[in-house]
């Protein structure tokens, strides 16, 4: 069974779709499976496929009618066995290190979601872009959730599904799937599994290359569809509001700047004035009521000049709003934000890890007062058992001058029996002389015992 299961929807990407296909096959790690969804193409896309198919047993290819990439995404995930999914899209481009620098940095902390940066790359100039998928204030802790982190959940990260690595029992264990829009059909999915996911780490490197001004793209045809975003976050929004998921007034805050970001975003796409000053009516008179969003203050918003839109919003025409958004809102003006946002996060940081260390130290002053407590107890007991080892040594040492002398005392009879058992062996020796000589003299005393009685049995015969 792969690990992860890299799921590439394909709508007409054929100029893109080799390279994008060759970076996903070279990647480091290679424990994958790919499952190219093509979704009704009609230029050449599924032959592209079949050909890497051939090539590469880790391909598979599901086709459908044109159902727009939510539901290709849903497809499959169906199909998906991987312990981790990765939804990548088919006119993009991928560094070859990142399925591997993903997975092990969510294996490292069990995470149940990785998420790192991208690199905007414009198709017509060739030329890479600065745009920021990490946006601060990002969490001060390596691991964290909606819940611990609930003011910034829905700002820190663009609404996009491809820079995420998640865990595939997120989706299936709570019934999380893409929508079927024709554009914003990932936002559904992506932050409903962002919010379920309980442990979430970041990777702050750009490991996928995000294709701009492409002909025909979803992005490029945004204005044509401006309801899209509207008709997204409010499926979002009521999706949320079902599950609970936005009780919070820090989460509901985060998401309302979420949403005014947005809305603003897709503004600048509107294709003509007729389309915008349209664009700007809904927006006030239909969109935030929607979202709770009407009388709030400047003050509401995390970026200053999201908050001069919003009162621009109502105070000005549609004339004066769209300068607003195309000249007042300048490069400085963006830095400044973003410089005074981080030297906000970083104050607060600061601000923490000081509290963090003071506690810190008292917890070891503490530990130290215990540990010093601990020490003079154990001091005082082991003087205690040093007294008694003393007292040991004094009556070992009595007991090594008693053996000694029983030494001297068994050394001393040793001698003595030795001398007895020399004077034995010579006593020994003079009895065995003094028994032989006796029996010497016992054999002369029986020959002539014997010859005495011949002689007097010669004697009584005669006699007759």
């Amino acid at each position: 069974m792969p690990q992860i299961s890299v799921i590439i929807p394909v709508y007409n990407t054929a100029p893109y779709l080799p390279r994008c296909l060759d970076s996903v096959l070279s990647q480091t790690f290679g424990d994958i499976e790919i499952i190219c969804v093509d979704d009704g193409s009609t230029d050449g896309s599924v032959e592209i496929l079949k050909s890497y198919e051939e090539k590469d047993s880790r391909i598979k290819i599901i086709t459908q009618q044109n159902k727009y990439a939510g539901a290709a995404r849903n497809a499959g995930l169906c199909q998906a066995v991987g312990e981790y999914v990765i939804f990548w899209d088919s006119d993009d481009y991928f560094k070859g290190t990142a399925l591997e620098e993903l997975y092990t940095r969510a294996q490292c902390f069990d995470a149940d979601m990785c998420i790192c940066n991208a690199q905007d790359f414009d198709r017509e100039s060739g030329s890479k872009l600065y745009h920021n998928y990490l946006r601060p204030p990002l969490p001060e802790t390596e691991v964290f959730n909606m819940e611990s982190f609930p003011t910034y959940f829905f700002t820190f990260t663009a609404p996009v599904v491809w820079n995420k690595l998640i865990r595939r029992s997120i989706f299936t264990e709570n019934g999380i799937a893409f929508d079927n829009l024709k554009h914003i059909n990932d936002v559904m999915g992506t932050f409903l599994a962002m919010a379920y996911a309980k442990r979430i780490v970041l990777l702050n490197k750009k490991l996928m290359l995000y294709t701009v001004n492409r002909s025909q793209s979803l992005m490029d045809t945004y204005g044509e569809q401006a309801d899209a975003v509207f008709l997204a976050y409010s499926r979002l929004k009521d999706e949320l509001e079902s599950r609970k998921l936005l009780n919070s007034s820090e989460i509901r805050h985060s998401f309302c700047n979420k949403v005014w970001d947005i809305f603003v975003f897709t503004a600048r796409y509107c294709n003509s004035y007729a389309n915008f000053k349209l664009y700007m009516e809904k927006l006030k008179n239909e969109w935030l009521p929607a979202f709770d969003m009407l009388g709030l203050s400047k003050e509401y918003f995390y970026n200053a000049d999201r908050g001069w839109q919003y009162e621009a919003l109502f105070a000005q025409t549609s004339g004066e709003f769209l300068f607003e958004l195309f000249c007042f809102q300048s490069d400085l003006s963006k830095k400044r934000n973003q410089t005074a946002m981080q030297r906000g996060a970083r104050v607060r940081r600061l601000r923490r890890q000081n509290e963090q260390q003071l506690d810190t130290i008292t917890a070891l002053e503490k530990r130290v007062a215990e540990l010093q407590e601990k020490n003079r107890v154990v001091n005082g007991k082991l003087q205690k058992k040093d007294e008694k080892i003393e007292k040991l040594h004094r009556k070992a040492a009595k007991k090594d001058e008693k053996i000694e002398k029983l030494r001297c005392s068994v050394s001393k009879k040793d001698k003595t029996i030795e001398k007895l058992r020399g004077r034995l062996e010579k006593e020994k020796a003079v009895s065995a002389k003094r028994g032989r000589l006796l029996n010497r003299r016992l054999v002369r005393l029986a020959v002539k015992i014997s010859s005495a009685l011949g002689a007097i049995k010669k004697k009584f015969k005669n006699g007759r």
